[in-house]
């Protein structure tokens, strides 16, 4: 705390200002221009404690943070504390709340400080000596793993709005079980979320007809889900909203082979939102297999009217079992952040997607394995990393930028365009390939850098010969095989170059492709058959009289072009 022993000279005599009595030569403390004794200064050091602590008794954590003032990013301060002293005076000092982003290691009793990042005040009770958690900031639901019922706490919720003392089901957060909760009070605080939305939510846009619920937030711990959390509002939401304190903090067990939660599908009062999910950790269990997600939108594509919402999500992680982070159906756009899924099983992975009328973001994802989209209008995976692929169909356009994975692209259809740069392919699998033996074809495919790392012999790889994928545009700006046994480009893709119309005799036609072709006649009239390469004109084939080609081949490098003289028009057919 510091403080000064002094005494001035030329001064007769100090008086202290708690007791009133003259201080001696060589006892006084100045402290705030203020003199005290020593024993004077310790003992209103331990009142002024005293005193906080029973303020905050009576007025409540509340009422002390409402009328808290910042003193920067990480600190609040109340209103002055103020207390009478000897011969008349007034003692004042500021009411120093640290605003800690974790709960302090030892709090003293009747500490109070404010997780900025839970957006909850907190509460050290010496009595009973637990951190109670505070909802007094009203624009927040809070639920804690911890109560009575589970042996974890010993008031109700530890503090939390809900937890797992909730009633059964309920809509209120002053209801406890028996009959409990079988979902540790996630599905009672959708019930009162949804029960309490208002259409005049602080600092909101007041969309006609839009109501505004308060966000779910979940406390540091384990929760756990016995049953299905169903989200089903009666009003129209515009902000579904639960997060956790983070995926190392907030993890969600579920131990049923069914998705943990979803929105009721037939419900259409959620439409026209924003759904955020996030700062948590999913943990499956051993009962979930094959195609279940943690989060879950079984929208029917065909509704059209559900394809509004966009589904937001930051610092997901599946760290392991057979499920998928987020499972959707029938939304408009999918934006991740920092998304993590470990897993090794089918039917899982970070996300599956079907009928996204919009665009699937994934940015900044340490690993985003095993994902799914068939049918969106566009996907992008910008600095990210997929352990084992993905998987894409009826995508318009796929654009991958600083992506390191394992195995490649399996596609479920054609697909027009897909665009890679920074890419690395860190094992011998094929890079596109198609899903069974169908083979799908890429229109175009760019290349701006990639990378392929394999330490086994692969004769070829990009394409499977048991799950082909042709290409019919490759760009290629650098290409490195950094593998055993070297590697190629030429070769390895099945193009199949669209064929031009026949031109009229003696037009030269230009080979368009970034590879050679090779052009095949057949039938009509022909009397020569001319090639121009870089700038010089080649006759390869000259006769006085028109002759019926049989199947002759003209091989074209890019950029070439192909002229016919012909009496009567011959057939062609470009190949590679």
């Amino acid at each position: 705390m510091g403080s000064d022993r002094c005494m001035s000279e030329g001064i007769k005599e100090v008086r202290c200002d708690v007791c009133g009595l003259e201080i001696e030569d060589g006892e006084v403390i100045l402290k705030n221009g203020k003199s005290y004794h020593s024993r004077c200064f310790k003992g209103l050091m331990e009142q002024e404690r005293e005193s906080r602590r029973n303020a905050l008794k009576v007025i409540g954590i509340g009422t002390v943070i409402a009328g808290a003032t910042f003193l920067g990013t990480d600190r609040l301060a109340s209103a002055s504390f103020t207390r009478p002293m000897g011969g008349g005076g007034i003692y004042s000092s500021p009411f120093i709340l640290p605003g800690l982003f974790s709960d302090p290691p030892h709090p003293e009793p009747g500490q109070v400080w404010y997780r900025m990042d839970k957006g909850v005040t907190a509460f050290h009770d010496g009595i009973i000596n637990r951190n109670i958690y505070s909802n007094r900031n009203q624009y927040v639901i809070t639920v804690s793993p911890k109560g009575i019922a589970n042996g974890l706490s010993t008031i109700p919720n530890d503090g939390a709005d809900f937890g797992p003392d909730s009633m059964l089901n309920t809509a209120s957060p002053a209801q406890y079980g028996p009959p409990y909760t079988q979902t540790t009070g996630i599905q009672e605080a959708w019930n009162y979320a949804f029960a309490s939305a208002t259409t005049d939510f602080p600092n909101s846009d007041n969309k006609p007809g839009a109501y505004w619920m308060k966000p779910i937030l979940l406390l540091d711990g384990w929760f756990n889900l016995y049953q299905q959390v169903v989200l089903d509002p009666q009003v129209n939401i515009a902000n579904p909203k639960m997060i956790g304190s983070g995926t190392m903090s907030t993890y969600v067990y579920w131990n049923f082979n069914n998705h943990a939660i979803i929105i009721n599908p037939s419900n259409s009062n959620i439409i026209y939102s924003a759904i955020e999910i996030g700062y948590m950790q999913p943990q499956p269990g051993g009962n979930v297999a094959g195609n279940v997600g943690f989060f879950a939108t079984l929208w029917t594509s065909s509704n059209s009217a559900y394809q509004t919402n966009t589904i937001q999500s930051y610092d997901m992680a599946l760290a392991s079992g057979d499920a998928y982070v987020f499972y959707l159906l029938g939304i408009q756009q999918a934006v991740f952040y920092n998304l993590e899924s470990y897993n090794s099983g089918n039917g899982s992975g970070g996300f599956y997607i079907e009928n996204c009328s919009g665009g699937v973001w994934a940015i900044g994802c340490p690993y985003i394995s095993s994902n799914y989209v068939n049918g969106a209008d566009r996907v992008y995976i910008i600095g990210s990393n997929a352990g084992n692929g993905m998987t894409v169909g009826n995508v318009n356009y796929v654009y991958m930028d600083e992506f390191n994975t394992y195995s490649g692209i399996e596609l479920l259809s054609d697909v027009p365009y897909i665009h890679i740069d920074m890419v690395t392919v860190g094992y011998p699998y094929p890079f596109i390939t198609s899903q069974g033996s169908t083979s799908f074809t890429v229109d175009h495919l760019k290349i701006g850098e990639l990378m392929y790392n394999g330490t086994q012999r692969y004769t070829t790889p990009f394409t499977s010969s048991t799950n082909p994928a042709n290409v019919n545009l490759l760009e290629i700006g650098k290409y490195t095989y950094a593998g055993v046994n070297g590697g190629r480009i030429s070769g390895v893709w099945t193009f199949t170059p669209a064929t031009p119309s026949v031109p009229a005799s003696g037009t030269a036609t230009v080979n368009v492709n970034p590879y050679s072709v090779t052009v095949y006649l057949n039938g009509g009239s022909v009397t020569q058959v001319s090639v121009t390469r870089n700038g010089a004109e080649y006759m390869l084939f000259n006769s006085v009289v028109g002759i019926s080609m049989s199947g002759q081949g003209f091989k074209l490098g890019p950029g070439d072009t192909i002229a016919v003289t012909y009496g009567s028009p011959p057939t062609w057919v470009w190949m590679i």
